[in-house]
């Protein structure tokens, strides 16, 4: 569990050090909001792993959706290269 990044998620910007583990979060928190529950700390990780997985999905995918808006770009200029080499990869 990575509770920084539950943390920066529940609390945007908190003022903290260290989150290794939930006792050096609360033992380091100087934020004037109070310091999230262990309880909030732990329900709160499936759905930060969920966020955080599509992210990198959508990350990894938007290169691909670079190169088939160019290659529809480059069709609608007359250009043909690219366009085949998308859909020769696609099937």
């Amino acid at each position: 569990m990575d509770i920084a990044l539950i943390v920066d998620k529940l609390v945007p910007g908190a003022d903290y050090r260290r989150a290794d583990d939930y006792a050096a979060l609360v033992a380091t928190w100087k934020d004037a909001r109070p310091v999230p529950s262990l309880e909030e700390v732990t329900g709160a990780w499936p759905g930060v792993q969920q966020a955080e997985a599509t992210k990198r999905l959508k990350e990894s995918r938007r290169p691909s959706f670079a190169a088939l808006v160019d290659a529809v770009a480059d069709l609608g200029a007359g250009k043909t290269d690219k366009a085949v080499e998308i859909g020769s990869r696609r099937g």
